[in-house]
């Protein structure tokens, strides 16, 4: 299983900047502090301490503390906050919830309110997937909230979660911890979906789709079709490195996915993938169950961050190379 933690964001809402507590852990995923964009300079041109962006305001969760906010999400009047377990997730039970989703009110940007939350099983997180698409199609019409779901402890449930929050004061589970059911040899680890470190929904005219990220297998891009948000069905899984993303030569051997958006472009859907050291990768899911490979990142060889970081050139080899033109290979 690949272990993935998060960082944590601002929330920034319109133009509503809402301060969270939070920093990212040693060792994170993500990586330390260094490298990372700095905090704003003093103001020098009357714009404020962050450019153009006004800061309004901020909300403190009611149960705040260090590390604590993962993601977040705002449609319409409303924002979700993605609660990523806090310090005793992993514990014994203390009465309060391990993760979860905040509900708070932004009609007022300049004063916003906690007005809900919405409780995961027993040492369940919510991390990057979190998202709220309105749904059209003949099966469900309304708001979903998608959640992904990671552990922290032994009795956590993985997968994907999608919450009808048309009415966001008091949302409806329409499915839960749906996903790829491979089975898991982790040691006391009851038979349940993988983890999942990220999810995008996306709404196709009269069908909707979702993709996850699958922490646990190397086939980890997981798509279903969720035209009924209640019955999830898994239409596919691939692995991308099959298809020339990775590039070993360089030691480039990370190559997984971490997040992906879809957006409609010129009458199809285009998904857009972070994959780790596989780079940039681009496919076209109008077909969710045929994607099209329609390009992808190739690094330099002699990989050039890697001779500036550690002064090591590593010998020119032959690397994969693009998709013929025009650049579409079925998977």
């Amino acid at each position: 299983m690949r272990k993935r933690t998060t960082s944590l964001l601002a929330l920034l809402v319109m133009l509503a900047l809402m301060t969270l507590l939070g920093a990212t852990p040693a060792g994170a995923q993500h990586g330390p502090e260094e490298g990372h964009i700095p905090a704003p300079p003093a103001d020098t041109d009357g714009d404020g301490d962050w450019g153009k962006i006004e800061f309004v305001s901020q909300v403190t969760v009611h149960d705040a503390e260090p590390e604590l906010i993962a993601d977040l999400t705002a449609f319409g009047n409303y924002a979700y906050l993605a609660r990523w377990g806090g310090a005793a997730c992993a514990g014994p039970e203390g009465g309060g919830p391990d993760g979860g989703v905040y509900v708070i009110d932004i009609s007022d940007p300049a004063n916003p309110r906690e007005v809900g939350f919405i409780p995961t099983h027993q040492d369940t997180l919510v991390g990057e997937g979190m998202q709220v698409v309105h749904v059209t199609t003949p099966a469900f019409t309304g708001d979903v909230l998608v959640l992904n779901h990671e552990g922290c402890g032994k009795n956590f449930k993985a997968g994907v979660s999608l919450w009808d929050v048309t009415d966001p004061l008091h949302p409806k589970k329409l499915s839960e911890h749906f996903g790829d059911f491979t089975v898991n040899e982790e040691p006391n680890r009851p038979h349940d979906a993988n983890q999942t470190h990220s999810a995008f929904l996306w709404d196709a005219v009269d069908r909707a789709y979702l993709v996850a990220t699958d922490d646990e297998e190397t086939q980890d891009v997981d798509i279903f079709d969720v035209t009924n948000p209640k019955k999830p069905v898994l239409i596919g899984e691939f692995d991308l490195n099959e298809f020339t993303i990775s590039q070993p030569a360089l030691g480039l051997v990370d190559s997984f996915l971490h997040d992906m958006v879809v957006k409609q472009i010129g009458g199809r859907f285009i998904m857009l993938l972070s994959y780790w050291d596989g780079g940039y990768v681009l496919l076209d899911v109008t077909d969710p169950a045929n994607l099209v490979l329609l390009g992808h990142s190739q690094f330099s060889n002699p990989d050039p961050e890697l001779l500036e970081q550690t002064g090591v050139a590593l010998p020119r080899k032959a690397t994969p190379t693009r998709p013929s033109s025009p650049p579409t290979t079925a998977l």
